[in-house]
């Protein structure tokens, strides 16, 4: 028994049987591992001036519309 067959479009997918739960286990294991290292790596990225810009300029329109909410006679 392979572990892997191909599909009727020729996709590679794992063989089905007993060594099927262990293959899934095994891969489902590397691909979290795998999207824990990618995610690790783009959070020790810095942010890019322009996302840091955008975020500065929507924090000051949102103090200026509260301060105007807060204004006396303002509903």
């Amino acid at each position: 028994m392979t572990d892997f067959d191909k599909t009727k479009d020729g996709a590679v997918a794992p063989s089905k049987g007993a060594s099927s739960d262990r293959l899934d286990a095994k891969l489902d294991a590397l691909i979290g591992a795998k999207l824990r290292s990618y995610y690790d790596e783009l959070m020790a990225e810095p942010v890019p001036n322009r996302i840091l810009d955008l975020l500065a300029e929507l924090d000051a329109k949102e103090r200026s519309e509260q301060e105007r909410d807060d204004e006396p006679g303002h509903r």
